[in-house]
């Protein structure tokens, strides 16, 4: 399986925090990354130019390059990937929260842009997710493909709990039901192929000492907490944490518009 080997390769190079990578510094929390790259290999396989639109640390855009893409990456920090620093089709771009919005591309350039837990901070930074879904909408070809991943749900019962608990501890300012979701891509010329919620069990403890080397750190053992959280998703989606949202550039709104 690429997406497992891949989190391998990851779990094996970061496990003990090297370059900050701290995602995979747990194999368990590495894994909630798995329907991502799944979803790419499924709707990225003719895209070549792809935007990872806030990119962060690099590790999906690392996936990408494994897809043998070209990639370009937006963010407002460095990338910490060794792989990335002189690979001649990947190039990252530094911005500025004093331009929150504007992209530094030309139109039409990508075939698909991603969001990878990005979109839902924008407003923290000056923004807004109509302005930003609008820059993105131009930046993709005809029939571009835009996947957003995860973004959260409103109805999240671990961060509902977690603020319960503990006030002071972090949770997402800005979280999202599913008709705000439909209501912000139509209205920015979106057509959405998928959307679904997922991860109703929790991965940010795996991170913590609480739990045992050898459980967060097995292939085994986490395969088997991630086939449990995916029937549980299932079955108690309205609750789950995260939404991805695949959807396509559409073009019959940009035709109704001129008529």
């Amino acid at each position: 399986m690429v997406e497992k080997e891949f989190i391998d390769e990851l779990f094996n190079k970061y496990k003990n925090g090297r370059q900050e990578l701290s995602t995979y510094s747990s194999y368990v929390s590495g894994s909630q990354y798995t329907l991502l790259f799944q979803k790419s290999r499924k709707y990225l396989k003719t895209a070549q130019n792809i935007l990872d639109w806030g990119s962060g640390n690099g590790h999906y855009s690392l996936f990408l390059r494994r897809m043998q893409k070209t990639v370009k990456a937006y963010c407002f920090e460095s990338t910490n990937i060794p792989e990335l620093q002189n690979d001649d089709c990947y190039e990252a771009t530094f911005g500025s929260t004093k331009d929150p919005i504007i992209l530094p591309y030309e139109s039409l350039t990508f075939d698909a842009v991603v969001s990878v837990g990005v979109l839902e901070h924008v407003r923290e930074t000056g923004g807004n997710e109509i302005k930003s879904l609008c820059e993105i909408n131009r930046l993709l070809k005809d029939n571009g493909i835009f996947i957003c991943y995860h973004l959260p749900n409103y109805y999240s019962w671990i961060e509902y709990v977690v603020k319960k608990i503990k006030p002071s501890q972090y949770v997402h300012p800005y979280k999202y039901k599913r008709k705000d979701i439909i209501d912000m891509l139509v209205s920015t010329r979106f057509k959405i192929i998928e959307i679904k919620r997922y991860g109703i069990l929790p991965r940010n403890i795996f991170g913590t000492k609480l739990i045992p080397e050898g459980f967060k750190n097995s292939p085994l053992l986490s395969d088997i907490y991630n086939s449990i959280d995916m029937i549980l998703s299932l079955m108690f989606s309205f609750i789950c944490q995260n939404f991805l949202i695949i959807a396509k550039k559409d073009l019959a709104a940009d035709r109704y518009s001129e008529t």
